[in-house]
C-alpha cells in the first residue's frame, strides 16, 4: 500500500475481517514524511485464508494532540513482501546502426532482492500508451543489487527482450509498478497505479507532456544530450538526482554527472579540471599540483610538475588534444616555466599520426621562478598537428634528478618578447632608402600623459 503521512513513523495498522470474527491484522511503519513511499503488510504467518472486509487504522494506537490527515492508496496483494525499494539507473536506448545492444538496468536496496510483484513498463510517447510489459516476478538482483533488462545480445541480460529494436528511442518512458502484469496489456494508458519509478528519456526529442505528468514526473531526459547518442546511455546520480548521458557501464556503477571536464585543447591550463592524458617515457613522471610558486609571471592555481630522473636526457610527456593545432596563421607558442636550472632547455614537438612532425628548442634565462618562453614555428610547412610533446632540460645529461614545472602553454599569433610583451609586426624597409614610422602611443583619442614606449627583443 503506498501511503503519505505528515508524521514520521506512524504505525499503519491493516485488519482483515470475515463474519466467522477470524480476523488479522499486522501493522507496518512508515519511514518517509511529506512523501509517498509504498509500505507492506506480512501475513504469511496468518492462518485464517478468506476475509470479506478490510479495515485501516493509521498513527495506530498512538495519541496525537493534533489532528493529522493522511493519505493512502494502490492497496494491493502480492504472493511475496517487497521488502526493499528499486529504481531505474541506466537505459540504454539507442546505438549505432542497428539497435541490438539495448538494455535498463535496475538498482534494487538491497543484495539479491527479490522482485517478485513488480513489473516493468515501457510506454510509447506517440501514443502515451505501454508497448512492452515485462513481469519480473520470480527474478532477483544480483550480488550488488543489479538487475538488467536487454537485447538478446547484451552480456549478462538477466531477461531479454528480443534480438534488436527493443526499447523505442524517445520519446518514450519505462517505469516500475508493483501490479500484476496481467492488468497491463499493451495499449494500457500511462498511469502511476503502483508506480514505484518512472523514466520519461528522448533523444533530442520534444517534451512529452503526456508522459511526464502520466508519470508525475518533471524531466525528460536526454541520451543525444553530447551530441553521442549512438555511443552513450543514461545514467542517474544519486549525489545530484539527475541523469547525464555517459559511456555505457551496464551492471556496473555509474559515472557521476556534473560539468563536463574541459577540453583539452590550447590552451592547457590546467585549470577547472582541465587534465591531460600525460604520457611520460624514459622515466619522465608528469602530474598536475597545486602551484608551488603562485607569484610573479604565473599566479595560477594548477600547474605540472615533471620530474626527469637523473642521467635521462631524452625523458619526456606526450599528450593527446581533443581539437588539432593548426599553424596556418597562428605559429607561436608560449609556454610559462619553472626552473631551478640555468639556461634549461625545453622542447616543444608537435606531432601528428603521418609523423611529419616538428620540434623547437627554447632556452630559460631565469632560475627559481616563472618565466614565459616563445617558440616560433614560423619557419615550419606543415600546418596541423594532434598532439603535444615536451622536454624538460632536453638532450642535457643531469647527473642529478631534477623537478620543473610548466603552465600555460597557448597558441599566439604574434611573438612575445622576454618580459612577455607582444611585439609589432615587423616595419618592412627598403635598402638605401629612407624609412620612417609612426608610434601612437595610447587609443589615438585623448592626450596620453607619462606615456612609454618599450621595444621588447624577438
Amino acid at each position: 500500500m503506498t501511503v503519505w503521512s505528515p508524521v514520521a513513523n506512524i504505525p499503519v495498522l491493516l485488519k482483515l475481517e470475515n463474519g466467522s470474527g477470524a480476523n488479522a491484522e499486522v501493522a507496518a511503519t512508515t519511514t518517509t514524511t511529506g512523501a509517498w513511499e509504498t509500505i507492506s503488510f506480512d501475513f504469511s504467518a496468518v492462518g485464517q485464508l478468506t476475509y470479506e472486509s478490510v479495515t485501516l487504522f493509521m498513527n495506530f494506537n498512538q495519541t496525537d494532540p493534533a489532528t493529522q490527515v493522511y493519505y493512502w492508496d494502490n492497496l494491493e496483494q502480492v504472493d511475496v513482501v517487497i521488502t526493499g525499494g528499486a529504481q531505474i539507473v541506466e537505459i540504454d536506448a539507442d546505438q549505432t546502426g542497428t539497435d541490438d545492444q539495448e538494455f535498463v538496468e535496475i538498482k534494487t536496496e538491497f543484495a539479491n532482492q527479490s522482485l517478485n510483484g513488480m513489473i516493468a513498463v515501457f510506454y510509447n510517447g506517440s501514443s502515451d500508451t505501454s508497448y512492452r510489459t515485462v513481469d519480473l516476478t520470480g527474478f532477483a538482483s544480483d550480488d550488488n543489487g543489479y538487475f538488467l533488462l536487454g537485447s538478446d545480445a547484451v552480456a549478462g541480460a538477466d531477461i531479454t527482450m528480443g534480438a534488436t529494436n527493443t526499447i523505442q528511442n524517445g520519446a518514450d518512458a519505462v517505469a516500475l509498478h508493483t501490479a500484476d502484469a496481467a492488468n497491463f496489456p499493451d495499449g494500457t494508458p500511462v498511469t502511476t497505479d503502483g508506480l514505484v519509478d518512472a523514466v520519461v528519456y528522448g533523444t533530442s526529442d520534444a517534451d512529452d507532456t503526456g508522459l511526464l505528468t502520466g508519470l508525475g514526473q518533471t524531466t525528460q531526459w536526454d541520451e543525444n544530450e553530447n551530441g553521442a547518442k549512438d555511443t552513450e546511455s543514461l545514467q542517474f546520480d544519486a549525489a545530484t538526482g539527475t541523469f547525464c548521458a555517459q559511456v555505457p557501464t551496464p551492471r556496473a556503477a555509474n559515472i557521476l554527472c556534473g560539468p563536463p571536464a574541459p577540453l583539452v585543447e590550447l590552451p592547457i591550463t590546467l585549470e577547472d579540471g582541465q587534465l591531460p592524458g600525460f604520457g611520460d617515457f624514459n622515466g619522465s613522471f608528469t602530474q598536475a599540483i597545486a602551484n608551488p610558486d603562485a607569484t610573479g609571471e604565473n599566479t595560477s592555481a594548477t600547474v605540472a610538475e615533471n620530474t626527469v630522473p637523473a642521467n635521462a636526457g631524452f625523458a619526456g610527456v606526450n599528450f593527446a588534444l581533443d581539437t588539432n593545432i593548426d599553424i596556418t596563421t597562428d605559429k607561436f607558442f608560449t609556454m610559462a616555466v619553472w626552473s631551478q636550472v640555468p639556461n634549461m632547455p625545453v622542447l616543444l614537438k608537435l606531432e601528428n599520426a603521418s609523423g611529419a612532425n616538428a620540434e623547437v628548442a627554447v632556452n630559460t634565462t631565469t632560475t627559481g621562478a616563472w618565466e614565459t618562453i616563445t617558440f616560433d614555428f614560423s619557419a615550419i610547412g606543415q600546418l596541423t598537428y594532434e598532439s603535444v610533446t615536451l622536454f624538460m632540460n632536453f638532450a642535457v645529461t643531469d647527473p642529478a634528478t631534477q623537478v620543473y614545472y610548466w603552465d600555460n602553454l597557448a597558441q599566439t599569433g604574434e611573438p612575445v618578447g622576454d618580459d612577455g610583451i607582444n611585439c609589432a609586426v615587423a616595419i618592412p624597409v627598403t635598402p638605401g632608402v629612407y624609412n620612417d614610422a609612426a608610434i601612437t602611443v595610447g587609443s589615438g583619442g585623448a592626450a596620453q600623459d607619462d606615456a612609454s614606449m618599450h621595444i621588447a627583443c624577438c
